[in-house]
């Protein structure tokens, strides 16, 4: 149709409007391939959003896309034949991209906790080899603690989940033995404290001559 236009001489009383409907014709041909590539670029794109775990570079990549996509939908002019078609695929598009926002930041927050995570284990262990006083193997138990809140706030679907998962698996055994200790400590402590409290009763006792309450004591 466009060729035909272009055909009708400059002489014609039609060439005005010919070229008119030439050139809007050209540009509605333009405004189609560009529509074509955007939504196969994007459709790509958003696709990727089943396949999770993404990293968050691939977040990024997509969410990047889907804004691009949205702003040329948005430029279509309501008179435009396309204006239907690209109100649809805006707003498909925008559905995914409510997703990708909060899968990006569930990513963030998933590495953030691994990685916090990571260095509390660190920490624990340290702190577990010097550990002597029902105190010392407090800390301990409250660091692994810490250390395994972080890991089971990583969310399914991030790339952190399965680290997380390994580390949990050492964590949680490491977290139980130091609560053992720390009791263990603080049985003994408190053992240790009624031995000596004892031993003075029965030390006074016997200064005061007081036989059968020494006895008793010890």
């Amino acid at each position: 149709e466009i060729n035909a236009l272009n055909e009708i001489p400059w002489w014609s009383k039609y060439s005005p409007q010919a070229q008119k409907l030439s050139q809007n014709y050209q540009n509605q041909a333009q405004d189609i391939t560009q529509l074509i590539t955007t939504v196969t670029v994007t459709e790509k794109a958003l696709n990727l959003v089943s396949k999770k775990p993404l990293s968050v570079k691939q977040w990024q990549d997509i969410q990047k896309q889907a804004e691009t996509a949205i702003t040329e939908f948005d430029q279509i002019s309501l008179a435009h034949p396309l204006y239907p078609f690209t109100r649809r695929k805006a707003q498909r598009t925008q559905k995914y991209l409510n997703q990708v926002y909060q899968e990006l930041a569930a990513e963030r927050q998933g590495i953030s906790s691994l990685q916090s995570a990571e260095e509390g284990v660190k920490i624990a262990l340290v702190r577990q080899k010097s550990a002597q006083s029902p105190k010392d193997w407090e800390l301990v138990q409250s660091t692994w603690k810490t250390s395994i809140d972080r890991l089971r706030d990583v969310a399914p679907g991030t790339t952190a989940h399965l680290p997380a998962k390994q580390l949990l698996k050492t964590a949680l055994p490491a977290y139980y033995q130091a609560r053992a200790r720390q009791q263990q400590e603080t049985l003994a402590q408190n053992l240790y404290q009624q031995g000596i409290n004892s031993a003075q009763k029965a030390q006074k006792f016997t200064r005061e001559q007081r036989w059968n309450d020494a006895v008793i004591a010890w």
